[in-house]
């Protein structure tokens, strides 16, 4: 009986691991870039790296190499690699999730009608573009806007992005896709 609890534990363990969400989230404001990963309610930083003490670098004598004839892949194997690549996305296009999109885009010239005509075109683009944003992936959240500045030249984006998945999906996907990946390796 013991042993049947600990199995069902450790299952529902699993269960929960491979349940919880796993993302990313990027920052990009004020010409600099912020990356983090998150797993549940985990959150690592990736971009930029924190800044530690540098290590003193040992030079290693470089020993010179020969020069061999660099093989390349075939057509025929970079194009089954793009498929399986395109399979892959589409598979997780499905499964992803957007659960934040926040765009701010102000915008400014000398020109005052060139402004007026680059914020109607960006307005057209976002019309555009989101709706094939919202048909391909869950979107939760999202808040967009371009603000037109006519009295002084500026350009300023804000770009917040946050997406995410279950972690079983993930698994999943890397696992059909390696399975199809050595199914067409043995074929050859």
């Amino acid at each position: 009986m013991k042993t049947a609890i600990i199995i069902a534990a450790i299952a529902a363990f699993i269960a929960i691991l491979l349940l919880l969400r796993a993302g990313a989230k990027v920052l990009i404001a004020d010409g600099g870039v912020t990356a983090y990963v998150k797993y549940g309610p985990f959150r690592f930083r990736i971009m930029p790296a924190k800044q530690g003490k540098k290590k003193k670098e040992k030079k290693k004598k470089k020993e010179p190499e020969e020069s061999k004839p660099k093989k390349g892949a075939s057509a025929g194997r970079v194009l089954e690699i793009v498929r399986l690549a395109s399979d892959a996305l589409g598979r997780l296009r499905r499964k992803l999730t957007i659960d934040d999109l926040e765009l701010a885009v102000v915008y400014g010239s000398d020109d005052a009608a060139g402004t007026a005509i680059a914020y109607g075109a960006a307005s057209a683009v976002a019309g555009t573009l989101l709706p094939l944003i919202e048909n391909s992936f869950k979107l939760k959240k999202r808040d967009i806007s371009l603000t037109p500045v006519f009295d002084r030249k500026t350009l300023e984006v804000t770009l917040r992005a946050e997406i995410s998945a279950a972690l079983g999906s993930l698994l999943w996907i890397g696992l059909v896709m390696l399975v199809k990946l050595a199914g067409a390796k043995s074929a050859k």
